[in-house]
């Protein structure tokens, strides 16, 4: 087998056409707009996802873009709701979000949730923008003890590598036994022909996947047969090979070059031998394409070093002369792929506490850190990925794996990891995206990052508003904000956050400062939305075995908000609202919580203390340093 190395391969396919040139920039441009909008990826790290009536739910928030492996600075307003098994909201709370990150709590009430499966659902109104749905959903359990194990219903599925399965040259298939969660199962099948004929053996990891080369005759049948750990036997037929088409095979070592094999049989390169064919290596947003042409051998072998590749998962896709794709696979590039190793040392233990010392020498910058601490083997903890594999595995999938976190975490045998991961990529009908809406449907920037809460009102007293201004207190929490009035009354106030059960009081204030108190019907924006989970996101793993349909790619510092009840003098109005622990007396303020209740951030440590914008930037993750006068004096650098 010819291999055609970087520098090669380049000068092989560069002078191919003009068209194949312009095909490139046209694809890359597509390809780009699509991704001009900076999706998030989200990610709660539970406290436990098993619990008792009455118990408490706890979680940390993260928000990070993937695209740029940085926290979300615009997210502030994360939404967190929970809904039964088959999807009826149940409750939901607005969670503060700073430099990507938040925390918050559910109290599981017995009388809202019974025994049974429940899921938690984290989004932004910024992801109402996109398409596909991004948002983050982990199911937990409430039990009061520990039940027979259920019964799965596992579904057997094969996957033809690139999407077909072409006669008279050898394909690769990967096989899934897996339950409607992504949790898999090991089988030991064999590859039987329409006689019965058992062609070769093959075996699954522990995880549910597995692959076999043979090569499919136009004249055959072909079926599997396997069993599985638990005795159960699954039988299915192979999809139909076609007589046209192009087939894709993917070789590559722990850390070796990626080799892509582009075959086809006699009958179809009677037809393409003189096309140009598009190669393309992309990942959100970014791509890089190459063009070839389906060499008279019927195999085309392209080979790429891991410095080129992208870090994490990249797609191929092969695109014909129509720029239509014809095959599509993912795989991982480790190398790049940025991990932090922790270390966990205990100093001390003592009757009723440990102390144990957290150590991360490779982290040279703040960093936000969340810890769950579970008695051991209790197996009250079982979410399908962690904080890595949510961000730089998730995003890129059609729905969840089981046990999505075993793939990305360190270990001393990492062949095997990136040979189970390759399974699993394997097995990927699709990625998270579909073409026809990348062409077709791009994202538009309908929805904005909310930022905290917005009061809309207007003023119902008889009175020449031009000559007032309003004033909307809340002195539970400092909240002091003056809002000029239109003519009719009406006014708007940004970027607000309230306590939970706040108690707000509106004064009319003329040009003498003098006080009228206000009679004010309002509104708190976003309001609370009562809406079940949608089917596709409740749903699973919805796709079966066979090539490639319409339904395809190819085809056509923790604060958390909560709601609150407000009450107005005439009617009570429900709204999201902002909770914290308020100090128990309110009536001495000191100077630095009235700062940041204005919506600073303040750092105090050893007499010192700063302040901070919470306007955030790359460049200034922490905020930016905002002008500081005391009796009318700037300051520039000062200490207690």
């Amino acid at each position: 087998m010819k291999l055609l190395h970087n520098y090669f391969f380049f000068l092989s396919f560069f002078f191919i056409t003009s068209p194949g040139i312009a095909q490139n920039e046209n694809l890359t441009d597509t390809y780009s707009e699509y991704f001009r909008l900076n999706s998030e990826s989200l990610y709660l790290h539970l406290n436990k996802t098993e619990f008792l009536p009455n118990e408490t739910l706890r979680f940390a928030a993260y928000s990070y873009y993937t695209e740029y492996q940085q926290p979300s600075l615009p997210t502030t307003n994360l939404h967190v709701s929970i809904y039964d098994k088959n999807g009826t909201f149940l409750e939901s709370k607005v969670i503060y979000m700073q430099t990507g990150f938040g925390s918050g709590f559910m109290e599981l009430d017995p009388e809202i949730y019974k025994e049974g499966e429940y899921l938690i659902r984290a989004t932004t109104n910024y992801l109402k923008n996109f398409n596909e749905d991004l948002s983050f959903l982990q199911k937990f359990k409430i039990s009061r003890e520990k039940k027979e194990q259920e019964i799965d219903q596992y579904e057997l599925q094969v996957f033809p590598e690139g999407g077909n399965l072409i006669t008279g040259i050898e394909n690769t298939i990967g096989v899934s036994l897996t339950n409607p969660a992504g949790k898999g199962m090991t089988y030991k099948g064999r590859l039987f022909n329409g006689n019965g004929d058992s062609l070769q053996l093959f075996e699954a990891n522990t995880l549910g996947y597995s692959k076999l080369s043979f090569t499919p005759s136009a004249a055959e049948e072909y079926y599997l047969e396997v069993t599985a750990r638990n005795g159960e036997e699954y039988r299915l037929p192979i999809p139909k090979p076609s007589n046209d088409g192009l087939a894709m095979e993917t070789n590559y070592s722990h850390l070796g070059d990626f080799i892509f094999s582009i075959k086809t049989n006699d009958n179809t390169y009677e037809k393409i031998k003189n096309d140009p064919f598009l190669f393309t290596i992309h990942q959100e947003g970014k791509m890089k394409t190459a063009n070839f042409q389906v060499s008279d051998s019927l195999e085309t072998v392209l080979t790429f070093s891991r410095s080129f590749m992208y870090p994490g998962i990249n797609t191929i896709t092969v695109f014909n002369k129509k720029n239509e794709p014809v095959l599509q696979r993912m795989v991982f590039n480790r190398p790049g792929v940025v991990q932090h190793e922790v270390n966990a040392n205990i100093l001390n233990v003592s009757a009723d506490s440990i102390t144990i010392e957290l150590t991360a020498p490779q982290l040279k910058a703040d960093h936000s850190l969340s810890l769950s601490v579970l008695p051991g083997n209790t197996g009250i903890s079982s979410a399908e990925n962690n904080i890595v594999s949510a961000f730089l595995l998730e995003p890129y999938l059609p729905a969840p794996v089981d046990n999505a976190g075993y793939y990305l975490q360190p270990s001393y045998d990492m062949r095997k990891k990136d040979h189970d991961l390759d399974l699993l990529l394997l097995t990927q009908r699709n990625g998270k995206y579909f073409w026809k809406d990348v062409f077709n449907n791009p994202p538009r920037e309908k929805y904005l990052n909310e930022k905290g809460f917005t009061i809309q009102g207007k003023v119902k007293n008889d009175l020449n508003f031009k000559k007032y201004r309003l004033a909307v207190i809340a002195p539970a929490q400092n909240l002091y904000e003056i809002s000029d009035l239109d003519s009719e009354g009406k006014f708007e106030i940004q970027n607000i956050f309230l306590l939970e059960n706040s108690e707000i009081s509106f004064n009319l204030i003329n040009s003498k400062n003098e006080r009228t108190p206000a009679e004010v019907r309002y509104q708190i924006i976003p309001k609370k939305q009562y809406k079940d989970l949608p089917k596709a996101t409740l749903s699973q793993k919805e796709l079966t075995s066979g090539q490639l349909d319409e339904n395809n790619p190819f085809g056509d510092s923790g604060s958390e908000l909560a709601t609150v009840s407000l009450e107005e003098k005439k009617e009570k109005i429900e709204n999201p609202a902002w909770h914290t622990e308020a100090a128990e007396d309110i009536n001495h303020t000191f100077v630095i919580d009235y700062i940041r209740n204005k919506g600073f951030k303040i750092h105090e440590y050893f007499g010192v203390l700063q302040i901070y914008s919470k306007n955030l930037t790359l460049e200034k993750p922490n905020g930016i340093s905002p002008i500081v006068t005391v009796n009318g004096m700037r300051l520039s650098r000062f200490y207690n």
